[in-house]
C-alpha cells in the first residue's frame, strides 16, 4: 500500500498498487503559484509558500496515522512523514532518504552546527564567496528564523536581544556601541549567553572560542532562555500595551 497526495491516485493504481490518499485533494502547485503571484517580495513569497505546504503536512498527520494502522512495516521518505506515527503504533520503519542526518538514531552524536546563516549584509557579501557551510539570506523575521537556529551571534541591539528572549534562543553577544553593552550584560547575567566579544576587537579565534563555550554550556542556557520565553509570552505584552494606549486615547 502506498499513501501520498490524491493527485497520484491514478498513476499509483495503474501499477496495481493499493493507494491511500493523504491530505486535501487540491492542486498544490496551482495554489502555491497563486500565493507567489500575490507577493512581489521573493523572500516573503517563499515564506508564505513554505507555510502553506507546512500547514498541509500538519493537517495530514491524521490521515497518515490512520493509514499506518495495522501495517507490518512503514517506509519513510525524506520528509519523515509516518515515522512518528509508526513509533506511536509500535511499527518498525525503513528510511529511504538522501538526508541520513534526518534518520533518528539512539545515542547518535549530535552535530552542533550544520550551517551558519548570515542575515543581511547583501551588498557587503556580493563579491565574497562564502564556504558551503555558510548561507547568506536577506530580511527574514526573527520569529521565523530563530526557531530554526541553535544560537545567535548578534550585536545586542534592543530588538534583536528582545527577540532572542521572546523566541528562546541563546546568544553570543558582540556589542559595538551605546546601549548594546547594556543588553549584552543583561543577557549574560540572565545566564542565556556566552561571554561577550568586543565588537571593536573581534577575531576568528574569539568567535570559535565562544562557540565552543556555548557547546559546553548549551543545554543549561537553552533551558533558561526557554523558561524566560514562556514567561514573556504569558505576559501578553502587546495586548497590555494596546490596552494602555487605548485607555489614554
Amino acid at each position: 500500500m502506498l499513501g501520498s497526495h490524491p493527485c497520484w491516485k491514478q498513476l499509483i493504481e495503474s501499477s496495481n498498487i493499493k493507494f491511500v490518499p493523504i491530505g486535501p485533494d487540491i492542486d498544490i502547485e496551482k495554489e502555491a503559484a497563486i500565493i507567489r503571484g500575490k507577493n512581489k517580495n521573493p523572500m516573503l513569497s517563499m515564506l508564505k509558500t513554505m507555510n502553506f505546504v507546512f500547514d498541509i503536512i500538519v493537517e495530514s498527520t491524521g490521515d497518515v496515522f490512520e493509514a499506518c494502522k495495522g501495517m507490518d512495516l512503514i517506509v519513510v521518505s525524506h520528509a519523515q512523514m509516518g515515522a512518528t506515527e509508526a513509533e506511536v503504533l509500535g511499527i518498525p520503519t525503513v528510511n529511504v532518504t538522501i538526508q541520513p542526518e534526518m534518520i533518528p538514531e539512539k545515542l547518535k552524536k549530535k552535530t552542533f552546527i550544520n550551517r551558519v546563516i548570515v542575515q543581511g549584509f547583501q551588498k557587503s557579501l556580493e563579491e565574497y564567496k562564502l564556504p558551503n557551510s555558510m548561507i547568506a539570506i536577506g530580511s527574514v523575521p526573527h520569529s521565523y528564523l530563530f526557531d530554526k537556529c541553535k544560537m545567535v551571534i548578534h550585536h545586542c541591539g534592543f530588538g534583536t536581544s528582545a527577540a532572542t528572549l521572546i523566541y528562546g534562543i541563546p546568544s553570543i553577544p558582540v556589542p559595538h556601541v551605546l546601549d548594546q553593552k547594556g543588553q549584552s550584560d543583561m543577557l549574560i547575567k540572565l545566564g542565556v549567553a556566552s561571554d561577550e566579544i568586543d565588537g571593536h576587537n573581534i577575531t576568528e579565534d574569539k568567535i570559535i572560542s565562544c562557540i565552543k563555550d556555548m557547546e559546553l554550556h548549551y543545554e543549561e542556557r537553552y533551558q533558561k532562555v526557554k523558561q524566560l520565553s514562556e514567561k514573556i509570552r504569558n505576559e501578553k505584552g502587546l495586548e497590555v500595551a494596546v490596552r494602555y494606549i487605548s485607555e489614554i486615547i
